[in-house]
């Protein structure tokens, strides 16, 4: 196919299962917007129907292989790592349905050993917010004027910017700057999009790819602040070739895919221009070297880092969820710092370290000014830990107030995002998001003490 599959579409055509004397069988291929891709095979359940023998095993008999191509008016499918999602037929006719699920979806047919594993060279995602969080653009303007300053002229160059590359592990990681033309009625426009590519040198299976791609989707989420997702995959390898009609190669091009564990990311709302307008850091700040220190720090701080990511992604969620995530978190971060000067006044009278003491070294170290909200780091500290370990235990009693879990809940995701963007070797922006705190609070008449309590402000 020529273009990727766009959820609610159905793609008729002929299985093939590359078996030898194996009989081609009708399917459709459905992307639903609910379950992801999945194909259904219709066939006869029956002794005597010997020509669906094969295709009545798949579902009965265990015997379904992982990998299968498509043929579709279309073009070809390649469905790989493919398991069956279950069957039903009637009685006494026999008319059966089975359904396969699989794990990826490709819009174009693999060249050599159909059941080989899948694996690819190179893989690409288009992420939210790549390009907004990039600062960069591929569009320069030149004015002219005549003698009395008024345009005579205007020159718009269009050009992509050097390319983004930095080492992740053993993949090597690149943003590209990519750009295209248009003109809807009679105008001319001209669309930007940044896209970030994984390669390892060989075809390695799209997991992989897939797990260096979160990496930088995390960093993206921590320093917007929001929830983002990638919307499309393409995958390159020299096994997917462009063939003119006499089957000369024209190359090897991206070629789309869909992930289907992932086919919800795409269906999540997109962000809003203004909720990428003020990130806590972004590409101009960080650069490569930053880019590569956060995949450095990203597996020792994974604990840190994905219940906040996650935090983040709870979108009018229950505000106690987000106060349990993002201290969670705190809590394994605060764990890697180690000793911090200050924190003897957060342990225990024997010395032992607290929720406190590991959530104070979180304050200290993301250096937010906390002007306004708390008397002190030590202070603020508590009032986190109390609200978290009275939402987590049962003994506790009721819940803690409404309005303080959600304050708070902003105040630790503030933290943590101004943290993550650390880990990245940059200093956090996080001035805007913390004037909006003391704002909230301000109106509220909310302040808090050094004993963690939440007091009216001081006059």
């Amino acid at each position: 196919m020529s273009k990727g599959l766009a959820p609610g579409e159905i793609v008729s055509g002929i299985l093939v299962d590359g078996l030898d004397g194996t009989p081609y069988v009708p399917a459709s291929l459905i992307y639903d917007v609910e379950s992801g891709v999945r194909v259904e095979v219709p066939y006869l359940h029956s002794p005597i129907a010997d020509q669906f023998a094969q295709c009545a095993s798949w579902f009965t008999g265990n015997s379904l292989p992982g990998n299968l191509l498509l043929l579709s008016p279309e073009g070809p499918i390649s469905l790989f790592e493919c398991r069956p999602s279950g069957h039903r037929f009637a009685l006494p006719s026999g008319a059966a349905v089975g359904k396969i699920r699989p794990a990826y979806a490709v819009m174009k047919e693999r060249d050599g050993d159909l059941h080989s594993p899948f694996a690819v060279e190179c893989f690409e995602s288009e992420i939210d917010g790549a390009l907004e969080w990039s600062r960069m653009t591929a569009i320069s303007t030149v004015h002219g004027v005549d003698e009395n300053g008024r345009l005579n002229s205007f020159l718009m160059e269009v050009k992509s910017p050097d390319v983004v590359s930095w080492e992740q592990g053993n993949a090597t990681m690149e943003l590209h700057f990519d750009w295209s033309t248009s003109a809807p009625k009679g105008n001319f426009a001209v669309t930007e999009r940044v896209v970030l590519r994984s390669s390892f040198g060989e075809g390695m299976p799209p997991e992989d790819h897939l797990r260096e791609h979160r990496k930088v989707a995390s960093l993206l989420a921590m320093c917007f602040g929001y929830p983002v997702v990638a919307r499309r995959y393409r995958v390159r390898d020299s096994r997917f070739t462009e063939r003119s009609l006499d089957g000369t190669s024209m190359g090897n091009p991206f070629v789309d895919v869909v992930v289907n564990r992932a086919h919800r990311d795409s269906l999540q709302p997109k962000p809003k221009r203004e909720d990428l307008q003020l990130p806590f850091s972004d590409l101009q700040e960080i650069k490569a070297a930053g880019l590569k220190q956060w995949s450095d720090n990203y597996d020792k701080w994974a604990r840190f880092i994905l219940p906040s990511v996650s935090a983040l992604g709870r979108r009018g969620a229950v505000i106690e969820n987000i106060v349990v995530n993002s201290c969670m978190g705190l809590e394994a971060a605060g764990s890697i710092f180690g000793f911090t000067d200050g924190e003897e006044v957060t342990r225990q009278s024997n010395g032992r370290e607290t929720v406190s003491t590991y959530i104070f070294r979180c304050i200290v170290k993301s250096e937010v000014d906390i002007q306004g909200i708390s008397t002190c780091a030590a202070g603020l500290a508590r009032a986190l830990a109390n609200n978290y370990n009275t939402i987590k235990h049962y003994d506790r009693g009721q819940f803690p107030d409404a309005t303080q879990t959600h304050l708070l809940g902003i105040i630790s995701l503030i933290i943590s995002r101004a943290i993550s963007v650390g880990l990245a070797r940059a200093s956090a922006f996080s001035k805007v998001a913390l004037d909006e705190v003391r704002s909230s609070m301000a109106e509220l008449d909310l302040y808090i003490n050094d004993a963690g309590s939440f007091v009216p402000q001081p006059k």
